[in-house]
């Protein structure tokens, strides 16, 4: 059933006039008895006389709206929704992504290293054949066709970079390349490498081959066998300007932060702490997520670093938090990543 509204009565109205010029007299008072400033008299009494009026609290708070959502447009945010900027004031805590958000969204190669036994010059020219073949482009992509250049080779097949199975695969002829996750990889020689690089804040991405076909390849888990790791591409990301500022300001505000990254967990630490988001426990691994609600909990509300999380992982993480009375809101690319 809808709400109806009915007229007031006159002696409604008599009321209404009777309260609300009283309070603004008061109001008015108040602010030249304690000698307010006439810049700052003049809007305070003018919120305080229209919220007096009826229906003028409706008036005020979407006037209050636009104007927080004009003055974050010079800023560069875009508001889509005016109730968006009460929702981000209420938030208790904030999840964001790592690349993209806290880091810059291009990474650079800072360095390609190949096995033992491989040649440099081989690896950078089948590297360069991969990305510049690859019909599914992203940063990762980009970064290594500008390190690596390579023709635009037509691949016979291929299996594209998802969040979720952390690898993608391109075939050229009978062999098909393998770019991922190192810890995806068999065990080698620049494990402890890709490992090293990541406490230092960097992410390694690991590269292979197989003779197994794309198409018989199973698109949620790389083979135990038959792929032979020919190298690793590290990565450097740099702080966004003002993120620092950023981390400081929301913190000194009591929001909690936390990051939940798909990257390496010592490579999101290592980030997180430069950009100076408190830490509040150990980093967590998140392929390895507790299935149990209440211990999932407490994992969420411990740790301020989740690393190697999947999209529903995310979702599971701020389901968790929001069950524990907490306003929960994610900025940065990873929210594309979660499931609705």
């Amino acid at each position: 059933h809808g709400e109806r509204s009915y007229p007031k009565s006159p002696q409604m109205k008599i009321c209404d006039r009777t309260v609300a010029i009283p309070l603004g007299a008061l109001l008015v008072f108040t602010l030249w008895h304690r000698h307010v400033p006439f810049s700052d008299a003049v809007p305070a009494a003018i919120a305080g006389g229209v919220s007096l009026v009826p229906k003028g609290l409706m008036l005020l708070t979407s006037l209050t709206y636009a104007t927080a959502a004009l003055r974050m447009a010079h800023h560069g945010v875009l508001t889509q929704q005016l109730n968006a900027m009460e929702w981000l004031a209420s938030a208790h805590v904030i999840c964001f992504d790592k690349t993209g958000t806290l880091t810059d969204a291009a990474p650079h190669v800072t360095e390609v290293i190949p096995m033992p036994g491989v040649d440099d010059e081989e690896l950078v020219r089948m590297l360069g054949r991969y990305a510049g073949g690859a019909l599914s482009r992203n940063a990762t992509l980009a970064a290594i066709a500008d390190a690596c250049p390579g023709g635009m080779e037509q691949p016979g097949a291929e299996i594209p970079f998802t969040s979720r199975r952390r690898w993608s695969a391109v075939q050229f002829g009978s062999t098909s390349y393998l770019l991922g996750a190192p810890e995806l990889f068999p065990p080698g020689a620049l494990r402890d490498r890709a490992e090293r690089e990541a406490q230092k804040g960097r992410r390694a991405v690991a590269f292979g081959l197989t003779l197994i076909p794309v198409a018989a390849l199973d698109t949620d888990a790389l083979p135990s066998t038959g792929i032979r790791p020919l190298g690793l591409v590290v990565f450097s990301e740099h702080l966004r300007p003002k993120t620092q500022e950023t981390v400081e300001y929301f913190q000194s505000q009591g929001v909690t932060l936390k990051v939940l990254s798909g990257d390496a967990v010592d490579t999101v630490a290592a980030i997180a702490a430069a950009a100076g988001i408190e830490s509040t426990g150990p980093p967590l691994d998140g392929t390895h997520l507790p299935e149990d609600a209440g211990d999932l909990q407490r994992l969420a509300l411990g740790t301020s670093v989740v690393g190697r999380i999947s999209p529903e992982g995310k979702r599971r993480m701020v389901v968790a938090l929001r069950e524990a009375g907490l306003y929960v809101t994610m900025i940065g690319d990873g929210v594309n990543d979660v499931p609705p």
